[in-house]
């Protein structure tokens, strides 16, 4: 795609397919990429039903599907999705043993020797599926992962494709129009005969036209097909009708008229020449600046931070083993030393190290990291050693989510998105229509005001009306949002240590009248710690008594919880325990706001809030007075009778948020606190950090979030952020005009947030704020020159400043005066911004 236009066509195209979903539809100008959605029983050739319609009307495009994965509407979070490559049995052979596996949720057929696979990893391991299929296979190994297709690969090769070849017509172009240029300007300084110079000029221009032979290709295409005006019919008409003139007036010289020797009619072959040069660099310049932005979009989470091989530690023959990254599964442990880079995300479980995570968070200084501290994919260590327990898989590290969310953000359309679409639409088809205003008005005023001749007007009328039409550039107004927001996510990731899915929340960014903040987690560390237990044994309440299977069914239980009670209680169960985690791996169940479940042995096991572990014991006074002296509370059941409860000391205030609470207070902006904890921890947090009482609310479960939120949104003008880490969040965090999460979030609040801060500090709100303001500006400064240049430029081709005008051999170069400046204001987003430290 060479201009924006041809974006619009694309989705418009897509739009119309019968069996797509219209609203799924997403086409990114800057990516070049279109996603979309459709019914598998109406469309079952995508190549002919999809891809051929696209070509079609675009014969020229490099089309390349992707992925064509099935999508279910009861598909969940967390499901992986996999390339399995056999060398000896065929796809549909493997689809058959695949189906059976239990885990597996879809399979379906790549080629004929790979088929692809979707599983639940919390259920089975990606090791777990191969050892099944080769055993299928006689216990053979030929049955082993393969890559995924690379989007971003194929892409940039299209762009290079494209930018050789549009290079290439541009220095033939401008080859071709030198001798023209020579022979027109030079006046009676090189002694030529007139019909040997019109000769040269017109092979030459000639052979220009044959060089952008796909701009007129193009053009005709887009009336053919639903008559439509875009970019290339502007181009086509203003130097076809240059050339067209001039061609007639040489015909009629070489053939002795009269009409063809008048010395006020000759051809203008170098406006013709020298206007389609200038277009074309132009677009060379355009590809260049699209290219540079998608570049930009696709190394940031550059996979070259992604380790492919693992040192896998095996605890029970205290042995290590090289494994491919890809190969992970949950609780795995992982060794890894100084100069070598985290595979993925995980939670320290031995050892100290210093690591740089400066390619993720903007911080410079390597972090100090131990037992308890989390690690993120691709952070490299620059001292000590570690062991860590994988939490997240390589498809869903940081370095994948971010990669992900950066790039449905380039494919999401802010609001001032669509007004510039819909601006650049309306705008190229009202230049022709100008463009033959122009004509009648200059036709009219030639003949009757200057007293030419009716064939001198219509020549300087033509002059004008092929430098209005050739001078204009939508580009610059499609351009002017995308590329702002291309740097600024790199920006962010880069300096500002965050990374935002949804566009439209840096546009609300302005306005943010109001801030409220979960407290476990966000305002405080989130790093608990268990102050007292009590067990009941032998039908008798004991504290803080030796329990091995009350602690070795904790460990089983919280696990895989990344909520900071659980992992408070995972911690202390693991030193309790003296069964390996990996004995017994039963699914685990999470109940929002109110804890976790799971059946061993045939019991239910329930651990969280009181009223859910164990309702029937709500009321009784030991317990009660027992848990009125601890700040949180995590009690534990089994078949609903309490078998032991635990008092946890709160966590500290993180070291940053006075400062950051400060700097959004000099801001104006009024600071809340919602919170799922008891009222007992939520208010001496908000004391401490001077937030006012009234706006503090403890006991809320996701729906009183969700309700409360409602309440403040009755003031429209001014936007509000919701800050949390935990799955009890994510409706508060889709309810609020900008929901954001933190580095240690739990996948639901993750995926429902609009922005994740990746450095572990919440200074990334400040930081947020900061870039929204900036890309704010640079926005409307590259709207104000695209408009404000179209309309100068339009006015001095049209020749309504009667001391200044711009002739039509120079109107070419509108591209380049439009699109540079937007390129270098784009750029500005960056430049001198630096993330928060606090």
């Amino acid at each position: 795609m060479h201009c924006s236009s041809c974006a619009d066509d694309v989705s418009k195209i897509l739009q119309n397919i019968i069996g797509v979903d219209k609203n799924e539809v997403k086409v990114s100008f800057v990516m070049s990429r279109a996603e979309l959605t459709f019914d598998p029983t109406i469309i079952q050739n995508v190549d002919n039903d999809i891809r051929g319609k696209v070509l079609k009307r675009f014969p020229r495009f490099d089309i390349v599907v992707l992925v064509n994965s099935k999508v279910e509407d009861n598909e969940l979070d967390g499901i992986m999705r996999v390339r399995i490559r056999s060398q000896n049995s065929d796809a549909e052979h493997l689809c058959r043993i695949a189906t059976g596996i239990s885990g597996v949720i879809s399979v379906s057929a790549v080629d004929a020797k790979g088929i692809e696979l979707a599983y639940d990893p919390d259920r089975i391991g990606i090791r777990n599926i191969l050892s099944m299929l080769n055993n299928q296979e006689g216990g053979s190994d030929n049955i082993e992962l393969a890559d995924v297709p690379d989007g971003a690969v194929i892409a940039q090769e299209a762009e290079k494709k494209y930018l050789r070849r549009i290079a290439r017509q541009t220095i033939l172009a401008a080859l071709f129009t030198i001798p023209v240029l020579v022979l027109a300007w030079s006046g009676d300084k090189i002694k030529i005969d007139a019909s040997v110079r019109y000769a040269i000029e017109c092979a030459c221009a000639t052979a220009i036209i044959i060089v952008a032979r796909r701009i007129y290709l193009d053009a005709f295409q887009s009336l053919w097909h639903g008559f439509s005006i875009d970019m290339d019919v502007l181009v086509s008409v203003a130097t076809g009708a240059s050339y067209a003139f001039s061609v007639a007036v040489f015909a009629a010289h070489a053939g002795d008229s009269s009409w063809g020797h008048d010395k006020q009619r000759e051809p203008f072959f170098e406006t013709s020449c020298l206007l389609t040069a200038l277009i074309l660099a132009g677009r060379w310049m355009t590809a260049g600046v699209r290219s540079w932005a998608s570049r930009k979009i696709r190394t940031i989470g550059d996979s070259d931070l992604q380790t492919t091989e693992v040192r896998l530690y095996d605890p029970e023959k205290n042995q290590e083993s090289l494994m491919d990254a890809r190969k992970l599964h949950y609780g795995d442990v992982i060794v890894v030393s100084q100069g070598e880079k985290v595979a993925t995300d995980g939670l320290v479980i031995g050892g100290t190290a210093q690591t740089d995570e400066s390619h993720l968070t903007g911080e410079p200084k390597p972090q100090t990291k131990g037992e308890g501290s989390y690690v993120l994919a691709g952070s490299k260590l620059v001292s000590g050693d570690l062991k860590y327990r994988v939490s997240k898989l390589v498809q869903e590290n940081t370095i994948s989510t971010i990669k992900n969310m950066v790039k449905l953000a380039s494919q999401q359309k802010p609001r001032v998105q669509e007004v510039a679409d819909r601006i650049a639409a309306v705008l190229t088809p009202s230049i022709l229509f100008i463009a033959c205003i122009v004509f009648v008005i200059w036709l009219l005023v030639g003949y009757y005001r200057q007293r030419k001749q009716w064939g001198h007007s219509a020549l300087n009328a033509v002059t004008y009306a092929v430098a209005t039409l050739a001078i204009s550039c939508p580009c610059a107004i499609g351009l002017a949002v995308p590329t702002v927001l291309v740097v600024a996510s790199r920006a962010a990731v880069s300096k500002g240590g965050f990374v935002f899915r949804n566009p439209a929340a840096v546009e609300k960014g302005r306005n943010v009248g109001k801030v409220i903040f979960d407290k476990t987690g966000t305002l405080t560390t989130g790093q608990l710690q268990v102050e007292f237990s009590w067990i009941l044994a032998n039908g008798v309440w004991q504290k803080d008594v030796p329990a091995p299977e009350i602690f070795t069914v904790l460990r089983i239980l919280c696990k895989t919880s990344n909520h900071p009670v659980a992992k408070a209680m995972f911690r202390f169960s693991e030193t309790r325990s003296p069964f390996p985690s990996s004995s017994i791996e039963p699914e685990i169940a999470t109940i929002v706001s109110r804890g976790i479940e799971t059946t061993i042995d045939g019991a239910v096991y329930r651990g969280g809030k009181l009223s859910f572990t164990s309702p029937a014991t709500v009321n009784d006074a030991e317990v009660i007075k027992i848990l009125a002296s601890a700040q949180s509370v995590f009690t534990l059941s089994r078949d609903s009778q309490l078998i032991a409860f635990f008092g946890l000391k709160d966590d500290t205030i993180r070291p940053e948020v006075p400062y950051v609470l400060q700097k959004l207070r000099d801001r104006n902006i009024e600071l809340y606190i919602f919170s799922g904890d008891r009222p007992e921890a939520v208010f001496p947090v908000a004391k401490e950090l001077g937030i006012p009482a009234e706006n503090v609310f403890g006991d809320c479960y996701p729906e009183d979030k969700r309700a409360r939120l409602e309440i403040l949104k009755k003031n429209k003008a001014e936007s509000i952020i919701f800050v949390g880490d935990g799955t009890n969040d994510a409706i508060a965090l889709m309810a609020a005009d900008i929901g954001i999460s933190l580095s240690q979030s739990t996948d639901m609040a993750s995926s429902s947030a609009d922005v994740s801060i990746i450095s572990d500090s919440i200074s990334g709100v400040i930081s947020f704020l900061d870039l929204s303001t900036r890309v704010g500006w640079c926005i409307r400064i590259n709207f104000t020159w695209a408009i404000l240049w179209n309309l100068l430029a339009i006015l001095g081709a049209s020749g309504a400043w009667v001391d200044v005008r711009i002739s039509p051999e120079w109107a070419g170069l509108g591209e380049m005066g439009s699109v540079l400046p937007v390129f270098f204001v784009s750029w500005a987003v960056g430049w001198g911004y630096n993330d928060v430290k606090g």
